[in-house]
C-alpha cells in the first residue's frame, strides 16, 4: 500500500509540475506577443505620421528618441539618419520576467526621397 501510495504522490507531483510549466510558457508567450504588438503599432504610427508630414525632421534634429512606459513595458523609439536620404527607425520594448531583463526591437528604414 505504502508503494501504490508513494507512486501516486509521484505522480500527482509530475502532474503539477508540467501544470506550473505550461502557466510559465503560456506566460512568456503572452509577453512576447505582447511586445510585438507594441512595437508593431508603434513602428506603424511613426511611419504614418512621417508620411502624414506630423513629424517633420530636418537630419540637424536627429537623432530623436522617446521613452514611453506602457504598464510593465517600456518602448523606446529612436530615429536616426542612416544616410543622407534615410532615417532608421528603431522600436524597442522592454520588460521584466521574472526578474530577468527581456527585450524585442524592431527595426525600419525610412525613404524620405526628394520631396
Amino acid at each position: 500500500i505504502l508503494f501504490a501510495l508513494l507512486i501516486v504522490s509521484v505522480g500527482f507531483l509530475v502532474v503539477i509540475g508540467l501544470n506550473n510549466s505550461t502557466a510559465q510558457t503560456q506566460l512568456r508567450a503572452e509577453n512576447y506577443l505582447q511586445a510585438v504588438n507594441l512595437a508593431s503599432s508603434a513602428m506603424d504610427q511613426t511611419l504614418t505620421d512621417l508620411e502624414a508630414g506630423i513629424i517633420n525632421l530636418d537630419f540637424n534634429g536627429l537623432p530623436l528618441e522617446e521613452k514611453k512606459q506602457i504598464g510593465k513595458y517600456e518602448r523606446n523609439l529612436a530615429i536616426r539618419a542612416a544616410s543622407e536620404d534615410m532615417l532608421e527607425i528603431t522600436v524597442e520594448i522592454v520588460w521584466s520576467e521574472r526578474g530577468n531583463r527581456k527585450n524585442y526591437v524592431l527595426y525600419s528604414l525610412y525613404y524620405r526621397g526628394n520631396s
